[in-house]
């Protein structure tokens, strides 16, 4: 989770694989609209590759840019989905929920009136 107004603007995700695999591994991801809009609208997410050299424990991230777009929307969500690796490794947990808290605010104001009491019509 992330508000829109976070600074650097990104929210990062962490995969990690778990044992040591000979030769490494592949995995592709993706984003899914929920009630967010990727493209540049509510987050920016590009489809790509990450790559393992196959370490127990290693980590890549991928980092989403999420824009502060001064609307008010409530709160928001997106998916990170990862595809298929390579090499004979599965997926524990194949996806991940990005949640961008809106920050913008709207408000109403009424301005005061005054009129003289002889103004024809009282308008």
């Amino acid at each position: 989770t992330v508000a829109e107004d976070v600074a650097g603007g990104n929210m990062v995700f962490t995969v990690t694989l778990n044992n040591a695999v000979s030769g490494g591994t592949t995995v592709a991801y993706s984003f899914m609209d929920g009630t967010a809009t990727g493209g540049g609208v509510d987050y920016t997410g590009t489809p790509s590759n990450l790559t393992f050299t196959g370490t127990a424990n290693e980590t890549q991230t991928i980092t989403v840019p999420i824009v502060d777009d001064n609307i008010v929307e409530g709160t928001e969500t997106f998916t990170v989905q990862l595809g298929t690796p390579t090499n004979g490794v599965t997926l524990a947990k194949g996806s991940a929920t990005g949640t961008i808290t809106d920050d913008d605010t709207a408000n109403l104001s009424i301005a005061d009136a005054t009129v003289a009491e002889d103004v024809a019509g009282g308008n």
